[in-house]
């Protein structure tokens, strides 16, 4: 028999600019009595599912039918009475209430719904071994003993879904080994499905809790998306700066070089003239001076020289023009290069401090609503 059916599931949330999705087109049905453990990596969506099937979270899109009922339909009272009464949550941590007893924390759901079943207290409290330590306040109990209570306190109501986030990800692997085995045997003599999330080793668990707290992983995961983000938008920064500048650098070349070839070409027309009006003088002197036999090979003589030495003095003009084409290029490239690297420090500069006090906003924000969201679970969960 289907208790709890998820047709198509996916879950988003925003986060500056970007939206992360956890969870796609999930479906999956869980039936009566069905014992079910998720596997996965860090991030890979399993507290947003195991939120999602104690209606914490509502998805994004698809649909959640819970013992006939579709979950999208009903309101936050009617989500509230149905945690209370058909659905059972264990957190990694206990959230017990410092000011109550063991025994009190554990019959306070049942006192809340009017429904107290005194003497299955008395069997959870029994069967979790945790009858000599009933009256005791929370700071006075080991972490074992506190988890079991808030598993006893889940099971008080008798919920139809029990719903388990790591339960013993908190404690050390002999204590850990302890509690469950302690509610496999509740759970072998209570009818329940049981949805479980639990890391596929235990020895890898273990060592992961003794270097860092999930405070911990949270906050470098946030920084890594932090110090992604900023490189991203550096680099989109850094590339459209690159473009503008190099279109400037080939403007401001193409304007220069243009100058210089007007101003060799007014200097080379300015010399053709001048040896123009020399070889005029020349032949006219020529022509004075030389009888009329002589005349035509002086002339000839003196074009032939003429030719030899424009043709020497364009050689050299060319060779001088390329030489100045070329200093002017490479001054112009450096001063360029040294104006380029001082935008791009002033444009990086200020765009990482826009984007670091962009992302601190949104960071303070995210880290806001995650205070706030487990401080409503907390409500909730009481």
């Amino acid at each position: 028999m289907s208790l709890v059916k998820l047709q198509d599931i996916g879950k988003d949330y925003q986060t500056g600019d970007n939206v992360i999705s956890p969870l796609i087109n999930l479906n999956l049905e869980i039936n009566v009595n069905d014992r079910i453990i998720i596997y996965g990596k860090s991030g890979s969506g399993k507290t947003t599912l195991l939120n999602i099937l104690s209606t914490l979270e509502i998805p994004s899109n698809g649909s959640m039918i819970f013992a006939d009922k579709l979950i999208e339909s009903l309101s936050d009272k009617e989500l509230s009475n149905l945690r209370l009464n058909d659905i059972g949550v264990v957190f990694q941590s206990h959230h017990l209430l410092e000011e109550f007893s063991l025994h009190e924390n554990i019959i306070l759901p049942g006192s809340i719904a009017h429904n107290l079943d005194k003497d299955f207290a008395n069997f959870l409290i029994e069967k979790l071994k945790i009858s000599d330590r009933k009256d005791h306040l929370p700071d006075q109990l080991s972490g074992g003993e506190r988890q079991r209570c808030a598993i006893a306190r889940a099971l008080i109501n008798k919920p139809k879904l029990l719903v388990m986030d790591e339960p013993t990800g908190d404690l050390d692997r002999n204590t850990s080994d302890e509690v469950m085995e302690l509610i496999d045997d509740v759970f072998n003599e209570i009818e329940i499905s049981e949805l479980e999330n639990r890391v596929r080793s235990a020895e890898e668990r273990h060592q992961k809790l003794e270097m860092e707290s999930r405070l911990a992983i949270e906050e470098r995961r946030i920084r890594d998306r932090i110090d992604l983000e900023r490189r991203k938008r550096v680099d989109i920064l850094s590339s459209e700066v690159k473009k503008r500048v190099s279109a400037e650098i080939e403007e401001e070349f193409r304007h220069r070089l243009s100058s210089l070839e007007m101003r060799v070409k007014l200097e080379y027309d300015s010399e053709i003239e001048r040896l123009d009006r020399r070889l005029e003088l020349e032949l006219s002197d020529a022509y004075s001076q030389a009888s009329n036999m002589k005349l035509e090979a002086r002339k000839a003589e003196l074009q032939t020289e003429m030719r030899e030495r424009l043709s020497l003095y364009r050689r050299r003009k060319e060779i001088e023009i390329s030489d100045r084409i070329e200093e002017e290029r490479r001054r112009a490239t450096s001063e360029i290069e040294t104006k380029i690297k001082q935008e791009m420090n002033e444009i990086e500069t200020m765009a990482i401090l826009e984007i670091d006090q962009d992302l601190l906003a949104w960071y303070s924000a995210e880290k806001e609503s995650m205070e706030r969201i487990a401080e409503m679970r907390k409500r909730e969960t009481l």
